[in-house]
């Protein structure tokens, strides 16, 4: 029994300090997380192809969300009682907070991009989304009602998801089956901005435009563009459709640098990677096929140089991981990787620090 614990403890020893090595040594080149056949969390170093464990668990991670700063890893875990929770993993530190232990079981983390606010979604009903300060999930003190603001989703048309979280963590976009919903905190009515059906939403890098893939029943997942200033601050958002492809499009990913724009489309009943030209966003665009094997794709993720892609083939038995570059040509060596199908979050660049 001593030399049990003795080993868990100098692996859990060295797993901290692995991964506090790599918080304290900045990436140069990219480096992904992703879910690993196993369902622990992996640290990818792409240029070494060095794999490090940021968890070691019989529990199963199945998804990862990085901060905008790249210090942190917000995290998704179903406990052995099929319960589902929120963890925070520090890469200064090597450990990890429980964010949702102050909630019931919850899914879906987003980040503010000023790396202060987290939203995730209780399962409740149809769902309840909280929005929460990082700083009041760390300590051990419950949360003020004034940082933990439920936004209550008891919608005409029932909540599907939220999409988008405010940059200054003060509301949100949700998803509906009759439409776009803004939700504020400080509203007891949440405002209807747009009759569109839609599946998901990304915005630029520097926010002017966001994409929605929508739905209508002429039309099943064509790409429509929005104004980003229109979500937060209009009554309704017009929007103009950019694909028109009469096929089904999905996963939209934004390049950091704005140039291009990664999707999945279906062709001949298998979704394909494509890539669109970001500036045709003022006229139609023509997506161009990358792949073409007889396999679903997905969930295609941007490195934070905008020079590679992470890719998902979706098989429902074992999943592997590709990359390519940013030109849609595949990185050799990079066919074989099991995951279990969750998408990859490539670390964002950390700001340079003076010395």
């Amino acid at each position: 029994m001593l030399r049990l614990t003795l080993g868990l403890m100098l692996a859990f020893i060295s797993l901290t300090a692995g991964i506090r090595a790599l918080a304290l040594n900045p990436p140069v080149a990219p480096q992904l997380a992703y879910v690993s056949w196993d369902s622990d969390l992996v640290l990818l170093d792409v240029s070494r192809a060095f794999h490090h464990n940021l968890t070691r668990s019989l529990e199963r991670e199945i998804t990862a969300t990085w901060s905008p700063d790249g210090a942190s890893l917000a995290y998704t875990v179903i406990t052995g009682d099929l319960s589902t929770h929120i963890r925070l993993l520090n890469l200064e530190t090597g450990f990890s907070e429980e964010v949702s232990r102050q909630f019931p079981p919850v899914s879906q983390p987003r980040w503010s991009s000023d790396n202060r606010h987290l939203a995730f979604t209780v399962m409740r009903g149809s769902g309840v989304s909280f929005v929460a300060d990082v700083s009041c999930i760390q300590s051990e003190q419950p949360c003020p009602e004034h940082l933990t603001r439920q936004m209550d989703n008891r919608l005409s048309g029932g909540l599907f998801h939220f999409v988008m979280l405010q940059p200054n963590g003060q509301g949100m976009i949700a998803v509906t089956d009759d439409g776009l919903y803004r939700l504020d905190p400080n509203s007891l009515n949440p405002s209807r901005i747009s009759p569109l059906r839609v599946g998901e939403m990304i915005a630029s890098p520097n926010g002017y435009w966001v994409l929605v893939t929508a739905y209508t029943d002429s039309v099943q997942g064509e790409i429509y563009r929005m104004e980003g200033a229109c979500l937060w601050q209009a009554e309704s958002c017009p929007a103009h459709r950019l694909t028109h492809n009469q096929m089904t499009e999905a996963h939209l990913a934004w390049s950091p640098d704005g140039r291009t724009i990664a999707l999945v489309g279906q062709v001949e009943g298998w979704f394909q990677l494509f890539l669109m030209d970001a500036a045709c966003v003022d006229a139609t665009c023509q997506p161009r096929q990358i792949t073409d094997a007889p396999l679903d794709h997905g969930f295609p993720q941007w490195s934070s140089d905008s020079t590679r892609i992470a890719l998902l083939t979706l098989t429902g038995n074992q999943d592997h991981l590709l990359l390519f570059d940013e030109m849609g040509q595949p990185l050799n060596g990079w066919t074989d990787l099991a995951v279990n199908g969750a998408p990859a979050a490539w670390r964002p660049q950390p700001p340079v620090k003076d010395n």
